[in-house]
């Protein structure tokens, strides 16, 4: 019986031992996941800065974008109205060679039509030159 005694009672010191050296590996257990846990809270929270920061700046590209698009479309408006302006100026200014043109055919017809005259009035006024001279010789 002292001999069971005492095997239970190195059972009990064993199972002690054991359930000690259990609770310190449980401690550290748990003292690691607590560490863990607050290394993964702080990432979490510096992943969470991180995507804050992107969306801010996500948004400010978004502005920029549509400030580019604004401006291409009122370049683009600004180029449309110009080059109207400019069909307009050359359609103008074939109009206005037209009408030079115009112009300078009547100025010319005109002029041969003076020449003509002119021509006609010096041939009568030579021959009454002639006339004139011939009475008076």
């Amino acid at each position: 019986r002292a001999h069971l005694e005492e095997q239970l009672s190195l059972a009990l010191k064993q199972s002690a031992a054991g359930i000690a050296v259990f609770e310190t590996d449980l401690k550290n257990i748990m003292e690691s996941k607590a560490k863990m846990q607050e290394r993964f809270t702080s990432e979490i929270a510096h992943l969470k800065e991180q995507i804050a920061g992107l969306q801010s700046e996500n948004i400010d590209l978004k502005s920029a974008e549509q400030n580019l698009q604004l401006d291409l479309r009122q370049a683009l408006c600004q180029l449309a109205h110009e080059k109207q302006h400019s069909r307009q100026i050359e359609a103008d200014s074939a109009k206005l060679q037209e009408d030079r043109d115009e112009v300078t055919r009547i100025a010319e017809e005109r002029l041969a039509a003076l020449k003509e005259e002119l021509t006609q009035q010096v041939a009568k006024l030579s021959d009454e030159n002639v006339r004139v001279q011939t009475v008076n010789a």
